[in-house]
């Protein structure tokens, strides 16, 4: 048998084993899941790694995976282990003082240790691919967060890695080979820059080549640097330990006890001149000279006694103001150095059997620019001055970078055996080490090396030596080499992590631009490492370390305190799938650990943190618009979403508590709307396999409810399918779909639902009850006027009868159920000529309200908020209000102004008179309207005066009092039979609808917007539909755009607050 047909028989063992309908498992053959034993081998057999091309895929073998201790363990301590250690730990201890220092190293510890619980929850919690702590926020607080975060985090790795790189060039030149100065002198600020710059793109190139060589190789080399940086933190500790029985000859030059002298001011040709004394003899050439110290501080001293001596007979202002200067700052230096012992060598590491250096570094000494002791100014030529200004806060915001490695380990997580166990065991192992050796160091420097050289910030005292190499034992040289290999193999682990957290970012396609970077070449990401080293090198042309400081301290500490607050909001949430195996935290650890990182953001620089923060909410908004896939396809779970879940059903409990008052009322728009299939011949075929072409009918109605956006309401539209919902799911899910891509083209935020049911009213009629959830629920139905209602009376007998048409008798019921269910209807007649383009369509003329009964202040209130948008609101508003002959016309237009003004709207207001007969449809909504409006104002809770006080009620008072001669209701026209009283009815009807019209007409022709009252439905659906059309169609006729209104009564729009 070949081999082909033993893999094929293989196979159909398999696919027997574990297919539905084998015979062990013929009860589900029905189910196209997949069966257990499959599941698990999926989920057991997942790959973490980001996925390559198709082409590397081919041609990739399984890579070895990297356990806790290669993975984790050595690259956190390498990270943590950086630049700072050896460069400035000495110097932090002497001007922050032994105890300070203390307080600012546990600041920053307690900041990463609680992180790193933090991270081990929320790696513990389920599968960890790659992308480290992006993959962590963007899971817990959605796509947008993470990829804010996780673009800063990338940044701040990158410009660590600029930074360690810089720090090893530093202690190569100035410590190590100072001969190997390219530009100038190494202790001039610009040339070392310089000198920086082009060694720091060098050494870039070496790490660069690691990098593209892979994990793997790095993996290996790394050990062997960390094996350099531990032996030379043990040489540290074993100096300390010979200090206290045999301290090391390293003299210091200094001046009354607070001034450090530079090392090149008084030793010339080899030998030294560290003494009071003016006359020195260089034995060397035999030469007598002025002693460089006395020469520093007398000398411009008895220049200018000498200079004022010669000039007194011919004085000037000027000279004795400089004179006077002089006198009093080096006449003063100058009678502390002529004292006896005023200048003496003294050893610069006293040991620790000393008591000196621990009784004068318990306390903090911050200095000011140029300053060599607080509040003493220094001469820069010999002394040892401070270059920058020192507080608490500034040193915490250098210090804190030497702490900022924990994540190296779950940067690469892609590349762990096991995320879950490595991440939790190796960062928290790393965090506990690394914050001993650090404590362990500041109370050793504190006990064994003076104060005044500690403070020495570039051993510019002791010939440029670095103090920690010569305080190791056995050789300066193993420090030289350890501290190199430290800063070579922190930043060679951050452009190792850096490419990869970059690589997931674009793997998930939330950032577009970004998708080429997610390709792999033979597992490695190489064009994310192209960019990374690029960005880096960006950093390495700024040339000084603390000048990129502070930029790494806010894009890490941003970082860390959004995976607290994930910890934190996952564990409150609750949520039924956080379940971390890592016991050893709570969420008030994570809460305590976000305010941390937020406060120590600002105190440090609080410029830099806004800069920081505005940065990252810009990310967050193109994430969150300009993502080249929607935000339904990035749906992870996240906390966010939790967040909200928890956040809407408080709310809605709180809503459903009491139901909301009145003066509370706003818009909850459900807009109905038509969708009608393209291809209706295809419907017989697999609706699963359909590709529907779905039309909405009349999507300018869209375009009218996003200019309602002020009402800062619900909004929903939906739209209903006849048929079986069985059959039909699949076309109402399209529907569903076109109706969302219509309100995205629109820009309305809202929801979208499409309800499959027997017959269309019986659709709407569950929309106008159902929709909505607990006390946010639509009050106000947005739908549009059937135009051809004629054609559908024609076509139908029998209102029973159902098309699939959105028709006439479907619209009445639509109106009956909104009667009957208290909810507002607005009605748009002339939707086609419906404004749409906020650029080319605004709209310079009028909005007339035609104000025929008050049926709550939904007319009034549906103009204001069209009157917010862009299109109308340069139009001016007119209210118009009908008066029959037996009403004070005058009376009622001035409290209809006064009313507007109350009201803060601006309109000019008219009252049409008419006779009875010619509004009869409304008069009897009129009568019980008003008994509506004293129910509403006892809603209101307001007292007598304050009822009177409102025009509004004056306006009804007037009405109330007047008294009609004849009430003619539709439900008069309901109850008549069909005999040729109903069509004498209808004609005279139809006859007070015309001269209705007219005075519409008279003042509202050319008006770009009309809105009017609607009488209520006839309860006579055999006969009355048609009287009702042919009534509204009647009044409207001519009028370009119209709003029709019906108010339910409890829309208030009033003049209290």
């Amino acid at each position: 048998m070949s081999a082909e047909t033993n893999d094929l028989s293989v196979e159909n063992d398999v696919n027997g084993l574990f297919n539905p309908a084998s015979k062990n498992l013929e009860f589900y053959e029905g189910f196209d899941q997949k069966p257990v034993a499959n599941f698990l081998s999926s989920i057991l057999n997942f790959d973490s790694v980001i996925p390559s091309s198709k082409i590397n895929d081919q041609s990739s073998k399984p890579t070895n995976k990297l356990g806790t201790v290669l993975g984790v363990f050595f690259p956190c301590v390498q990270n943590i282990f950086g630049v700072i250690i050896f460069i400035r730990a000495s110097w932090i201890v002497g001007i922050a003082g032994a105890y300070q220092a203390s307080l600012i190293l546990l600041l920053c510890f307690s900041c990463t240790l609680l992180t790193a619980i933090s991270t081990s929850a929320i790696a513990t919690n389920g599968i960890v691919p790659a992308g480290g702590p992006y993959f962590m926020i963007s899971r817990a607080l959605g796509p947008e967060f993470g990829g804010a975060v996780g673009i800063l985090f990338y940044l701040g790795n990158t410009v660590a890695g600029s930074m360690y790189i810089v720090g090893a060039v530093e202690i190569f030149l100035k410590y190590m080979f100072p001969q190997f100065t390219l530009i100038g002198d190494i202790e001039n600020q610009s040339d070392a820059f310089q000198n920086f710059r082009i060694y720091g793109s060098l050494l870039l190139i070496i790490i660069g080549t690691c990098v593209f060589i892979g994990i793997k190789f790095v993996s290996k080399l790394a050990p062997v640097s960390l094996i350099a940086v531990i032996l030379s933190i043990l040489c540290i500790y074993i100096g300390v330990i010979k200090s206290a029985f045999f301290p090391p000859n390293l003299p210091i030059c200094v001046f009354n006890e607070t001034r450090l002298i530079r090392y090149e001011s008084y030793v010339i040709d080899e030998q030294s001149f560290c003494h009071n004394q003016k006359n020195c003899m260089n034995t060397h050439r035999n030469e007598s000279f002025i002693c460089p110290l006395w020469k520093a501080y007398c000398g411009p001293y008895y220049d200018a006694i000498n200079g004022h001596e010669r000039r007194a007979l011919d004085k000037d202002q000027k000279e004795y103001i400089v004179e006077d200067f002089v006198t009093k700052k080096f006449g003063h230096l100058c009678r502390f150095f002529e004292m006896q012992d005023s200048v003496k060598i003294k050893q610069g590491i006293p040991g620790m059997s000393s008591s000196d250096p621990i009784l004068t570094n318990y306390k903090a000494s911050y200095l000011d620019e140029n300053e060599v002791f607080p509040g003493e100014k220094g001469l820069p030529e010999v002394e040892i001055l401070n270059k920058e200004l020192t507080s608490f806060l500034i040193l915490i915001g250098i210090y804190f970078p030497s702490v900022t490695g924990i994540m190296a380990g779950s940067n690469r997580s892609g590349d762990l055996k096991d995320p879950s166990k490595s991440i939790p065991q190796g960062t928290i192992a790393a965090v506990l080490i690394t914050s001993f050796i650090y404590l362990s160091n500041v109370f050793t420097f504190a006990a064994c090396v003076d104060g005044l050289l500690l403070r020495d910030k570039f051993g510019d005292s002791i010939d440029k030596k670095l103090l920690v190499a010569v305080l190791a034992w056995p050789n300066k040289w193993v420090i030289m080499v350890g501290a190199f290999f430290s800063t070579f193999g922190a930043g060679l682990q951050s452009l190792t992590g850096a490419p990869r957290l970059l690589q997931a970012i674009a793997s998930d396609e939330i950032i577009p631009f970004l998708k080429p970077l997610s390709q792999s070449h033979h597992g490695e990401p190489l064009r994310a490492s192209i960019v990374t080293l690029f960005f880096c090198w960006c950093g390495i042309l700024l040339g000084n370390v603390d000048y990129l400081t502070p930029l790494i301290t806010m894009f890490f500490l941003i970082c860390y305190g959004f995976v607290n607050m994930a910890c934190a909001l996952q564990t409150l949430l609750k949520t039924p799938n956080w379940r971390p195996r890592y016991k050893y935290y709570h969420w008030s650890l994570s809460v305590l650990g976000l305010f941390l990182c937020l406060i120590m953001m600002f105190i440090v620089k609080w410029f830099y943190a806004l800069i920081a923060i505005f940065i990252a909410i810009i990310i967050y908004k193109y994430i969150e618009f300009k993502g080249c896939v929607t935000r339904a396809e990035k749906e992870w779970g996240d906390g966010i979403q939790g967040f909200s879940m928890s956040a809407a059903r408080f709310a809605l409990q709180k809503l459903e508590e009491s139901p909301p008052h009145v003066k509370n009322w706003r818009p909850q728009i459900l807009l109905l709307v038509k969708c009608i299939l393209q291809k209706p011949e295809s419907l017989h075929e697999e609706y699963e396999n359909l590709d529907y072409d779905i039309k909405v009918e009349n999507s300018n109605s869209f375009a009218f409810a996003s200019q309602l956006r002020a009402g800062k309401g619900l909004f929903v539209t939906a739209s209903v399918i006849q048929g079986d919902y069985l059959k039909n799911s699949q076309l109402a899910k399209a529907c569903k779909n076109k109706i969302e891509e219509l309100m995205d083209e629109f820009k309305i935020k809202g929801f979208s639902d499409c309800l499959v049911a027997r017959n269309i009213e019986d659709g709407i009629c569950h929309l106008i009850q159902n929709e909505g959830l607990g006390g946010l629920r639509p009050n106000t139905i947005l739908i549009n006027w059937p135009e051809n209602w004629k054609k559908d009376l024609a076509k139908k007998k029998n209102c029973n009868i159902y098309t699939d048409r959105l028709d006439i008798c479907a619209f009445m019921q639509m109106l009956r159920f909104c009667h009957v269910n208290h909810s507002a209807v607005i009605i748009t007649k002339g939707v086609e000529e419906w404004p749409c383009d906020s650029k080319h369509q605004i709209q310079h003329g009028t909005i007339d309200l035609w104000w025929i009964i008050h049926d709550g202040g939904l007319l009034l209130l549906t103009a204001l908020l069209l009157k917010n948008h862009k299109i109308w609101q340069k139009c001016k508003l007119r209210v118009f209000t009908i008066a029959t002959e037996i009403e004070n016309c005058i009376q009622i237009k001035d409290h209809l102004i006064k009313y507007m003004y109350h009201l803060r709207i601006d309109a000019e207001v008219d009252v049409i008179e008419m006779k009875d007969a010619e509004i009869s449809a409304y008069t009897y909504e009129k009568t019980v309207k008003l008994q509506e409006r004293e129910e509403l104002i006892k809603k209101l809770n307001l007292n007598n005066s304050g009822a009177d006080s409102e025009p509004q009620l004056f306006l009804e008072m007037i009405r109330r009092n007047s008294t009609f001669n004849k009430v003619k209701s539709l439900n008069m026209i309901h109850e008549t039979r069909k005999t040729s009283i109903f069509y004498s009815e209808t004609l005279r009807k139809m006859h007070s609808a015309i001269e209705l019209n007219k005075k519409i007409l008279d003042k509202s022709k050319d008006a770009s917007l009309v809105l009017m009252n609607i009488p209520a439905p006839p309860k006579d659906q055999e006969t009355g539909d048609y009287s009702y059309f042919s009534y509204i169609n009647a009044v409207t006729d001519g009028l370009n755009r119209t709003l029709l209104i019906r108010g339910s009564g409890s829309e208030v729009i009033t003049i209290f607050s």
